[in-house]
């Protein structure tokens, strides 16, 4: 084998990249599946593609940059009656935190 021919087999090598991901692996177990639909099918590859080109780019170097990022204040409104937490009194702002023992 000359040294073109080396050279032109090393830049054809493919590396296998396993992707361990549950979400990878509940598309994929859907995909496989024998009453997966055609279009459900369509739209399983299209999200798996999506899925593993983040697992494929993610050593793509990258430069950092500076960006502006234009910034607006908007209040809507203000609840008069808010407690030191910053919750709605008595409201529903922290109902769910009340519920699951969270609220101080």
């Amino acid at each position: 084998m000359d040294l073109c021919a080396v050279r032109l087999y090393a830049a054809t090598v493919l590396t296998v990249q396993v992707v361990d991901h549950p979400l990878v692996a509940h598309k994929l177990t859907a995909l496989r599946d024998e009453r997966t639909g055609a279009s459900n099918f369509r739209l399983l590859v299209h999200e798996l593609v999506a899925l593993l080109a983040y697992e494929a780019t993610r050593d793509v170097a990258v430069e950092p940059v500076d960006v502006a990022i234009p910034i607006t204040v908007v209040t809507a409104a203000v609840d008069e009656r808010l407690n030191e937490r910053g919750y709605i009194v008595p409201g529903l702002g922290d109902a769910g935190d009340r519920m699951y023992g969270i609220a101080g």
